[in-house]
């Protein structure tokens, strides 16, 4: 009789311990993302699996799962609450292409376009005839001034670029110079390491790059060659930056600085630190 008993109080007891486990696997965000290719191989969902766990760690999650569904060519992730879904998404989802490029301004570019069909689509003053940055306007307004981008017939001489890294109201607009998809300067395969460094106040405040030795070299001459110009540092083509370079820069360093968060700051590092997914990956919905 005692031992009947005993075996109703360990049913008892492991049917709470599942719900409690269920409860708690309930309350985690869950977000799964699929391969466009649907012939990729394991191992190379494997390794996408690796980078995206690689990234997450980076950017600073510490309680997630992240596991492949081979036969469904989906990754799946789980993470506790839902405050970083839009950061843990993008870190999945998001290519990895770092690169560098010089870039158009503004009196290159009014020379090769209706400029003033320009201003008036982005909404926006006339910009110095020195900045690359040609014009900022509302997020729901790129539509209207890609369209008429593509009616110009620049596409093969330069590309044109928002700065729109998550989702701002407003974003702003940049020519990269293309030249035939030839225009990459230096890409994130040169990168020795890129980190996180403190302003004056000890706080997170711009990312410190250091390119392989390799590249010193090209990249002196690159800075050289663009004083008083921009260059455009570009994450899966968003413009991170387009700074104005004062002198030639010599010992493969760069400096990656503006009005970032704190986040936005990790997300760069986690995105530029690691090697691009082996093929695009979109949320399943």
């Amino acid at each position: 009789m005692r031992k009947i008993i005993y075996a109703i109080m360990m049913i008892v007891n492991c049917g709470i311990l599942a719900t409690g486990q269920n409860n708690k696997q309930a309350n985690l965000q869950r977000i799964v993302i699929q391969s466009a290719d649907n012939k990729i191989s394991e191992s190379a969902m494997d390794l996408a699996a690796d980078i995206v766990t690689n990234r997450l760690k980076s950017f600073g999650m510490e309680e997630f799962e992240v596991k492949t569904i081979p036969h469904k060519k989906e990754i799946e992730l789980r993470l506790p609450d839902d405050k970083n879904l839009e950061f843990a998404t993008k870190l999945a989802t998001n290519k990895g292409v770092l690169e560098f490029y010089e870039t158009c301004n503004w009196e290159e570019i009014s020379l090769m376009l209706d400029a003033v069909k320009l201003t008036s689509l982005l909404g926006s003053k006339t910009p110095e005839k020195s900045s690359a940055e040609l014009g900022c306007t509302a997020a729901a307004n790129v539509g209207r001034v890609n369209a008429y981008l593509k009616t110009t017939g620049l596409d093969k001489k330069c590309k044109f670029l928002w700065n729109d890294l998550l989702g701002d109201s407003n974003v702003c607009l940049y020519a990269i110079m293309s030249d035939n998809g030839k225009g990459v300067l230096l890409k994130g395969s040169d990168i020795e390491s890129i980190n996180i460094a403190k302003d004056a106040s000890g706080k997170p405040g711009y990312i410190d790059l250091r390119f392989k030795r390799p590249v010193y070299v090209r990249w002196a001459e690159i800075t050289k060659q663009n004083i008083g110009r921009s260059i455009a540092i570009v994450l899966d083509d968003k413009v991170l930056i387009a700074p104005v370079l004062k002198s030639g820069i010599t010992g493969g360093n760069c400096q990656i600085s503006g009005k970032f968060s704190e986040a936005e700051l990790r997300y760069i590092v986690a995105m530029g630190s690691y090697s691009e997914l082996p093929a695009e990956f979109k949320p399943v919905k």
